[in-house]
């Protein structure tokens, strides 16, 4: 087959992956939102071609925006509108999707919203660290003075200080930042959030509420794990009438172990390998209610592992000389403090 720009098709299944990319990218009018949002300025390159170009081969082929464009839109793919681009047009066009990211995100939220008719009656949220290869922090920095140098004209990026911090991941050598989401049900994302790499968990939940409200999403339920739990945030979220669900951390000598754990009640059966129970605190408006869930196939696997480390531990002791002089060995210190 002979196209008029002297291109011969070979094969068409590999590019597949990029014929659906495109169906799905007009079918949600990310093309006319992008328009909307570059009214009245003049570029001289395809925006929409450009984040397309960068979108697709994240999602195919994942590689520095360097080889996307000297290797993979070069020699790997075809992508209509995409001749004329240069390297430094990628980077401009992500200069303007920082720039313009609420707006498109909310706007693209909604369509999809319609399109597949989601269920936002429950917005689940959590947040997790990704570190940056990269040796300095943003030291006495603000995120307003972390501007990058930006090639499109009067647009500016900010991003999220990096900080040297104790890692989930255990990579506490390295700067890192910490990154929100928001999802249905159905794990379809609803919104983002960047902060910086010193943020705690349970400082980003006012922010989160207050900009789902913003989108007209303060009826959902909010969901977040035991990690977003402090009185302030459990105080925030009960205002406006807001509803919310969060997985609650148990203490020694806290109400949940003193109080929840230990009332008498039977369970109701749900699922094979879950058991309820309903348990209500206090009276009128400041009651509070909590559901005990119970495993019985976790239980049983977690009384099986403890049994086991026990035995290990035991059979370690009864192995442990005691070294003449001394009450214990060092040994003995490390596997029972004494």
């Amino acid at each position: 087959m002979q196209h008029s720009d002297q291109w011969r098709l070979l094969d068409a299944w590999p590019y597949g992956a990029l014929y659906v990319l495109e169906a799905l990218c007009k079918r949600l009018g990310i093309a006319d939102i992008i328009a909307d949002q570059l009214r009245g300025r003049r570029l001289d390159f395809a925006v929409e071609r450009a984040l397309f170009a960068m979108v697709a081969n994240r999602a195919c082929a994942p590689c520095s925006k360097l080889y996307c464009y000297e290797q993979w839109l070069r020699e790997d793919v075809r992508i209509e509108g995409t001749q004329t681009l240069g390297l430094h047009h990628l980077y401009r066009a992500m200069d303007m999707l920082e720039a313009h990211k609420e707006e498109i995100e909310q706007a693209l939220y909604f369509r999809l919203a319609d399109l597949l008719h989601l269920d936002v009656e429950l917005s689940f949220y959590d947040t997790t660290s990704l570190h940056v290869e990269i040796d300095e922090v943003d030291e006495g920095k603000s995120e307003e003075d972390l501007v990058e140098g930006s090639i499109a004209a009067g647009s500016k990026v900010y991003q999220a200080p990096r900080k040297r911090v104790l890692s989930k991941k255990g990579r506490s050598d390295v700067p890192q930042i910490v990154v929100g989401l928001a999802v249905t049900r159905d794990a379809l994302p609803v919104r983002h959030w960047v902060f910086p790499g010193n943020t705690v968990d349970v400082t980003t939940v006012s922010q989160v509420k207050d900009d789902l409200k913003g989108w007209k999403l303060s009826r959902c339920v909010f969901v977040g794990d035991a990690g977003m739990v402090s009185q302030d945030n459990l105080k925030r979220l009960s205002e406006s009438g807001g509803n919310s669900i969060l997985g609650m951390p148990m203490r020694r000598g806290d109400e949940v172990t003193k109080e929840v754990l230990q009332r008498p009640g039977r369970f109701q059966s749900v699922a094979e390998n879950l058991r309820v129970k309903e348990v209500i605190i206090g009276e009128g408006e400041r009651r509070r209610r909590y559901v005990v869930c119970h495993n019985p196939q976790e239980e049983k696997c977690q009384r099986a592992h403890r049994q086991q480390v026990l035995r290990e531990l035991e059979a370690e002791l009864a192995s442990l000389k005691k070294v003449k002089g001394e009450s214990h060995s060092k040994r003995v210190c490390e596997v029972a403090p004494v």
